[in-house]
């Protein structure tokens, strides 16, 4: 055979190879799960009309349609669904290769530096990340409980691996940010408070002007958050105490037969002899937002897993 010849019977061979990388693996499996190309794109660092190719090409590669697309979400083909568990099992083997070759180098590092704000981590974060950890025996979490400003420094400089904290400001430059969930504040009184002062089902900031108050550090987000509305509706919250987390604190609520706000999915909220009231105002919810470093090429494999499950978890959690 010929040189020449040999060529071309390469390049006939290139011709007919089904072209995709694991990069459209990852995001078909997001689109396919979350059913939204915006949202799929959203965690793969990608414009929507980048993303819609990816998918486009791996369709014309096949000569088969994988997805059927609707105007608010897409749907899966009989075709797509074969896709989708084969290219699970795929990208759960290519995990599994880089962490088992991670160890024969001696390079693994399974630790994953996640700083978190109070609010976050007192909510639904923790149960997600007990999840994750039963589900990722290998991945270790490393947490710091910092403000706001303090995580976007940190991640800024490559201190953090991934963020978890309330931010309005979604346009930080160098940062990508995945919406988690939506953090939302009671009251927690004493169930005989609640009684004997006839405390209804909802109270407004404007009502605890002179209602005595347990409450975190002044350097907590959800502290800030919390006060800076109050000063906005003009109230002077009656602050009797401070304490750096709410289990602290309710030693002192029990005794100044007070209140203590509290996010609605504290687990503080399932003391016995405590019973919580919905703050009544239209600015009640924090979104707290995942945030990584934007423009990374590669993300650790440890990172990835627990932003794609706290991504899922967010989902699940909304459609619960």
């Amino acid at each position: 055979m010929t040189s020449a010849v040999f060529a071309r019977d390469v390049r006939v061979i290139r011709i007919a190879m089904i072209q995709y990388d694991l990069k459209d693996l990852r995001l078909f499996v997001l689109v396919a799960r979350l059913r939204s190309f915006r949202l799929a794109s959203e965690r793969m660092f990608m414009t929507v009309s980048a993303a819609s190719v990816r998918i486009r090409k791996l369709e014309e590669s096949f000569k088969t349609q994988l997805l059927i697309r609707h105007p608010r979400e897409v749907e899966l083909t009989e075709a797509g669904e074969r896709f989708f568990k084969d290219a699970q099992t795929v990208l759960n083997q290519t995990d599994n290769l880089e962490n088992h070759m991670q160890r024969f180098s001696g390079r693994q590092d399974n630790t994953v530096r996640l700083f978190t704000s109070y609010s976050a981590i007192t909510g639904r974060l923790k149960t997600d990340i007990a999840q994750f950890l039963l589900r990722y025996p290998e991945v270790r979490i490393d947490f710091t409980i910092m403000r706001s400003k303090e995580i976007i420094e940190a991640l800024l400089e490559g201190t953090a691996d991934i963020g978890v904290f309330g931010f309005s400001d979604k346009h930080v430059e160098g940062l990508h940010f995945v919406p988690y969930f939506t953090c939302k504040f009671a009251l927690l009184f004493q169930t005989k408070t609640v009684r004997d002062q006839n405390i209804g089902r909802r109270i407004s900031i404007r009502q605890l002007s002179d209602f005595p108050l347990v409450a975190l550090s002044k350097d907590t987000t959800l502290q800030m958050y919390l006060e800076e509305h109050a000063k906005q509706e003009g109230v002077r919250l009656n602050i009797r105490a401070r304490f750096p987390n709410l289990h602290s604190g309710l030693a002192s609520l029990r005794a100044l037969n007070g209140a203590m706000f509290v996010p609605v999915d504290s687990s503080v909220t399932r003391e016995i002899d405590m019973t919580t009231v919905e703050l009544d105002e239209p600015w009640n919810q924090q979104e707290i937002q995942i945030c990584l470093p934007g423009g990374q090429r590669h993300i650790r494999n440890e990172t990835r897993q627990l932003l794609t499950f706290l991504s899922y978890a967010s989902h699940a959690h909304a459609d619960s």
